[in-house]
């Protein structure tokens, strides 16, 4: 959680109800560790036909334009610790590094991936996505996701 869980409560659980629904379809899940062989195993093995929230141009997938950008930074001054702690900054769940002025953001654009010969497939997600977009940004919002904008080629497709 955020993003998926068992139960269907994660943003990427909501977006993937929301294409099966636009495909007239029912969400099933392959629940498979991200790790070596997952796309092997997973989308390639025929036990799944997307894979909600893999970066944008993941070369093992064929992938939609991105549903969103996002950023993350843990960047600090040397020798600086947020709230005057010696202890290093280990997770995004840690509070001291929003008393900390950052340094430039990395940001990352996420897509739907698909079986690399299934162009059909990813161009009408493609369509699905972008008719759906208030919606994918809706469930977004809810989840509070931090999203940057999307350069305008990306979001076109180029």
């Amino acid at each position: 959680m955020p993003f998926s869980d068992r139960s269907g409560g994660g943003f990427e659980n909501k977006i993937a109800e929301l294409l099966a629904d636009e495909l007239h379809a029912t969400v099933q899940y392959m629940w498979w560790a991200q790790r070596r062989g997952f796309v092997r195993n997973t989308l390639n093995a025929g036990a799944c036909d997307v894979i909600v929230g893999v970066p944008s141009g993941f070369d093992p997938v064929l992938t939609t334009r991105p549903y969103y950008r996002s950023a993350y930074a843990f960047v600090a001054r040397p020798g600086r610790t947020a709230g005057g702690a010696a202890r290093p900054v280990r997770s995004f769940d840690d509070p001291r590094p929003r008393q900390l002025r950052t340094g430039v953001p990395l940001a990352f654009d996420i897509a739907v991936g698909v079986r690399r010969r299934d162009r059909a497939l990813r161009d009408t997600l493609d369509r699905i996505l972008a008719r759906r977009r208030q919606s994918v940004d809706s469930i977004l919002d809810a989840y509070g996701v931090p999203r940057v904008p999307t350069p305008k080629s990306l979001a076109r497709g180029g």
